[in-house]
């Protein structure tokens, strides 16, 4: 082969590479040539509104938490009070029962009638206090009631219902829904005692 062949095959190599090249330079990847969806002013309002209600939600969130521990706070300051107003009333009520029982005695004594009348004065004050903590008397009228009432005595009487409350023994007070101590009484009874029954 003679000098010129050799430089003739030489060149027609060199512009078959260089060909093959630019055919690999001209090939771009698919996902390079498709080009990112323009946003637009609807989409952007769309989301602007997403973020808006999330931000409200949360804000409502912390706002009903808030609400709810200052209700919370609140109901055990109330249970707090109450409770403690129970102990300050349970403490004045073995006072306020001595000036009922030394009443009760001043009646009997005719010249008793300043002693009688100074123990009434100190009985209503103390009533009156108890009344402003909010304690209330529980009434002791018709049948018991065994969450307000403690039976200390049965007593048969054929004239009163059964379990009609017949005699305070001492009274009972409640301070809302809250029973501060009860009223001790004695009920009637329509069952007759064994030794009544024997005679």
């Amino acid at each position: 082969m003679s000098e010129h062949d050799k430089n003739s095959n030489k060149n027609a190599k060199h512009e078959h590479g260089k060909h093959d090249h630019d055919k690999k330079e001209n090939i771009q990847p698919q996902a390079e040539t498709q080009a990112d969806p323009v946003e637009t002013p609807e989409m952007k309002i769309a989301a602007l509104e997403v973020a808006i209600k999330d931000e409200k939600d949360k804000y409502l969130r912390m706002l009903a938490e808030v609400e709810n521990r200052r209700k919370r706070m609140e109901r055990e300051r109330e249970e707090f009070v109450k409770y403690n107003t129970i102990d300050l009333i349970s403490s004045v009520l073995p006072v306020l029962d001595n000036m009922e029982r030394g009443l009760a005695a001043a009646i009997l004594v005719k010249e008793a009638g300043p002693l009688k009348d100074g123990i009434e004065m100190t009985i209503k004050q103390f009533k009156d206090i108890i009344a402003k903590l909010g304690a209330k008397e529980i009434e002791t009228v018709g049948v018991y009631n065994p969450h307000q009432h403690h039976v200390m005595q049965k007593e048969y009487r054929e004239d009163k219902a059964e379990g009609e409350i017949i005699e305070v023994y001492q009274k009972g007070y409640m301070l809302d829904d809250k029973l501060i101590r009860e009223a001790s009484v004695k009920v009637a009874s329509k069952e007759k005692p064994e030794s009544e029954i024997k005679q």
